[in-house]
């Protein structure tokens, strides 16, 4: 009798353990969509399928009483978390429910969760469980055909903007192990966390990224999104846990990072102070997505008077899209390497999105050179179009364009072009072609190929054949009393000052090979060569020759230690050999980077030595030591010094010692 009333108590506990449990999960569902509301029940025949929506939602009616025995039926979807996630699904439903709304959850749809949570709970993990255990046991081949499947699966999230199911779809590939699809899905792992907002998660999982593949095009693309995250760090807390904060709400932060600088070369002293700032605002709403970007240095000398000081308004744009990206344009002082356009503008941009598979942009504006001035040249107008293509046949993405820039009353460039990505594998390869039709000459020829292998091991391979600078009619007024180009017209024709133009740009040849191979799990080895030329350009309206380079030669090599003698700590053993016309260098860098245990600090040490021959005869011996200290003082906010000494004696043709040093100290602050 004792047992049977144990055993009859702890099912009871059991039993309400399980609805404590399932209750608990419920509470985070708060949303679900009202397709519709009629006063006569209907028969559910709605194929999620149709509108492009995962099956795990569910389609049901509820029956709200009106009293006076009057009631009328409502048709929903559910269920969700967030409002987020219900006005995503709910864009999809809008051409055929066009009265629909995002409710929060009435008791008649708590009765109707409970139901589908208890059938989900049972489902999934026996399903999954067995998915893993069979994935993981596979053979190689089987791998790697799973791993297909999956990336397909993932990729197809990612346009649907389901990051959180990419993410996961993405882990389970870098679980397979070393198959093709490896390197490719540690990637957009991190991608599909910023998208989702786990900036923290995409940061953790760029840098292990980088600690695998470290070198190629792809490792210079991860790089880039792991310093952009520095903008994207963070919004304040406060606003973060706001639970009445609505979808349109904008978002803003941005940084201010200050540096002071003295440099003391040969007993003369240079201080200077810069500043950057950052801003960045974000606004998304149901119909429309909204950024803007203000970015801005400033250059100031506290020491020397003659050198003005200079502001460079490097960023200053508006970028207002639909709410599904398909319409979109950027308007304002923006910068682009691609469909022709190079670097810095003020002007528009304008994409639309044809199909998932093509993309038209068209572009117009003035160029800026904050070399010469922080103004855009207004009497150097250009326009284009360009296409994005791919992703076409699994491997390949292209971009073609046509472009032209006109100076005062000539042709300053027209030039068409285009770009080509092949991904398989474990290789990947960019080309860019930019020719001018108006000079009938080569601009650009520039590519880059990567191989990884087995061991992790990486070649990665570099041409560029380009001129120097870009050939464009501007390139005459180097070097003479105007940069009006009209004003030359009154001196020389235009047949003239196309050959001046030329004349005025040198061509650039250069090939690298570079390698990285992991020795162990703590030593890898890193190498490159380099072999580059600039030609010789002539004498033409009273500018002067320029002699060519030859073939000039740099090779490194290194070896990079990861948590040798402690943990989080990264040492660096380098060598590096320049052979060109004016000197044969060698030098030798010895670098460590650690950081305390409070991770407050961190610390990376470096010594120099340096052998240098000029064309002349002279030497120059060269002794570099140099700290650089970084201290977290809170979570957004950094300060940094930097400090050099450097001690050097110069033997011919005059024989000197030289003792300098460099002292850098400042602050960043991210908000």
């Amino acid at each position: 009798m004792l047992l049977k009333l144990k055993t009859i108590t702890s099912f009871f506990v059991l039993l309400y353990s399980f609805s404590d449990i399932l209750y608990a999960q419920t509470m985070l569902y708060k949303y679900a969509i009202n397709l519709e509301s009629s006063q006569n029940k209907k028969n559910i025949s709605i194929d999620l399928k149709e509108f492009n929506v995962s099956s795990d939602y569910k389609i049901y009616q509820t029956e709200v009483s009106l009293g006076r025995n009057k009631s009328f039926f409502r048709l929903r979807l559910g269920f969700f978390k967030s409002k987020k996630e219900a006005n995503r699904v709910a864009r999809k439903f809008m051409p055929k429910f066009s009265k629909l709304w995002v409710d929060r959850l009435h008791k008649q749809d708590r009765d109707v969760l409970e139901k589908w949570v208890a059938l989900r709970k049972k489902r999934p993990a026996i399903i999954k469980d067995g998915t893993r255990a069979r994935e993981k046991t596979a053979s190689k081949d089987d791998k790697e055909k799973i791993a297909e499947k999956l990336m397909t699966r993932a990729n197809d999230a990612m346009k649907d903007k389901k990051y959180r199911l990419a993410a996961g779809i993405y882990t389970r590939i870098i679980g397979l192990g070393n198959t093709s699809k490896h390197q490719q899905a540690m990637e957009f792992l991190g991608l599909a966390r910023e998208k989702n907002g786990q900036l923290i998660h995409a940061r953790a999982d760029y840098r292990l990224y980088l600690k695998t593949y470290s070198s190629g095009e792809d490792a210079a693309r991860v790089r880039q999104r792991l310093l952009s995250l520095k903008t994207l760090l963070l919004m304040p807390r406060k606003r973060l846990k706001n639970e009445k904060s609505k979808r349109s709400d904008g978002r803003f932060f941005g940084s201010v990072l200050q540096f002071y600088r003295k440099d003391v070369v040969a007993e003369r002293a240079n201080e200077t102070l810069s500043t950057n700032v950052n801003f960045l605002y974000r606004k998304h709403t149901d119909s429309l997505n909204i950024k803007s970007q203000f970015n801005v240095n400033n250059f100031k000398y506290l020491n020397n008077s003659l050198n003005n000081d200079k502001s460079i308004v490097n960023t200053l744009f508006i970028d207002v899209a639909d709410g599904n990206n398909i319409k979109s344009i950027r308007l304002g002082r923006q910068s682009h390497n691609k469909g022709g356009v190079l670097g810095r503008m003020d002007g528009a941009w304008l994409r639309y999105r044809i199909n998932p598979t093509w993309r038209l942009n068209m572009v117009a504006g003035y160029p800026v050179l904050t070399s010469i001035s922080n103004n855009a040249q207004k009497n150097r107008l250009f326009w284009g179009v360009s296409a994005d293509i791919g992703t076409i046949s699994k491997y390949w993405n292209f971009n073609i364009y046509t472009i032209k820039q006109e100076i005062d009353s000539i042709v300053d460039r027209n030039a068409v072009g285009g770009e080509v990505r092949y991904r398989k594998g474990q290789q990947n390869h960019f080309a860019l072609v930019d020719y001018d039709i108006h000079f009938s000459d080569l601009n650009t020829f520039y590519y880059v190929g990567n191989w990884h292998f087995d061991n992790k091991a990486a070649v990665v391979i570099t041409l560029n054949k380009r001129n120097s600078p870009i050939l464009t009619s501007f390139n005459a007024t180097q070097g003479q009393v105007t940069q009006s180009i009209d004003a030359l017209l009154q001196i020389y024709t235009e047949a003239e000052l196309h050959q001046f133009a030329k004349d005025r740009t040198a061509k650039y040849n250069s090939a690298t090979v570079s390698t990285t191979i992991p020795l162990d799990n703590k030593w890898s080895f890193i190498a490159d060569g380099t072999v580059s030329n600039f030609s010789a350009t002539p004498a033409s309206a009273d500018v002067a020759a320029t002699e060519g380079t030859g073939n000039e030669y740099f090779y490194n090599a290194q070896f990079v230690g990861y948590n040798v003698f402690n943990a989080d700590e990264t040492s660096i053993y380098q060598y590096r050999y320049d052979d060109t016309k004016t000197f044969e260098r060698i030098r030798l860098t010895v670098s460590t980077r650690f950081k305390s245990k409070n991770n407050k600090w961190r610390f990376r040490p470096e010594i120099t030595l340096e052998n240098r021959i000029n064309s002349n005869g002279g030497t120059k011996r060269l002794i570099t030591t140099g700290l650089k200290l970084d201290y977290k003082v809170k979570r957004k906010l950094k300060l940094e010094l930097d400090v050099s000494f450097e001690k050097g004696k110069t033997d011919f043709p005059v024989s000197f010692t030289e003792n300098n040093y460099y002292i850098s100290a400042g602050f960043i602050w991210d908000f």
